[in-house]
């Protein structure tokens, strides 16, 4: 079941005036119908419309979840000064395991037979991690956007993308 916000109960904290002790942070999020536990997929704002295809991103964590060797992700859109939009996936791989051409062409080849051909993202990269907060899983797709847009290249693994 994908979920279209999640609120959260804290403990003992406030966020909202009109529902104390809750925290909504207006992400999807898919709820394991086994353990009862969330996965949360990014902003339900952060949508791509590269190709013509409008998507959110959650739409790629979906499709590669449980993927072969990779063992986290995250998928920003970076524009250049035309505003043309190309969509990046990062992928974090266990270890032992390599991003070959190979592997990429196999996430390819998932994403479209669980999306669509639109959905490829442009760039596939390995990423030696992905930035998480506190809360388990919250991945900061916004300020990865943002970084890789602006082509500043805080973290060494976007050196090479500035637009």
């Amino acid at each position: 079941m994908t979920i279209a916000a999640v609120v959260l109960k804290l403990e003992g904290g406030t966020y909202l005036k009109w529902a104390q002790s809750y925290w909504n942070n207006g992400d999807d999020a898919w709820q394991n119908p086994i353990t009862k536990g969330f996965i949360v997929y990014g902003r339900s704002d952060e949508t791509m419309d590269p190709k013509g295809a409008r998507y959110n991103c959650s739409d790629i964590y979906f499709a590669l979840e449980g993927f072969p060797g990779v063992k986290d992700s995250v998928v920003v859109s970076q524009y250049n000064k035309d505003m043309d939009e190309r969509v990046i996936l990062f992928v974090k791989m266990f270890p032992g395991h390599e991003l070959t051409d190979k592997v990429k062409e196999k996430i390819n080849e998932t994403i479209e037979h669980h999306l669509t051909y639109e959905h490829i993202p442009d760039i596939i990269m390995e990423a030696p991690d992905i930035p998480v907060c506190n809360l388990r899983e919250y991945l900061l797709i916004t300020g990865g956007t943002n970084a890789v847009s602006s082509g500043e290249s805080r973290i060494w693994v976007w050196e090479g993308l500035r637009s």
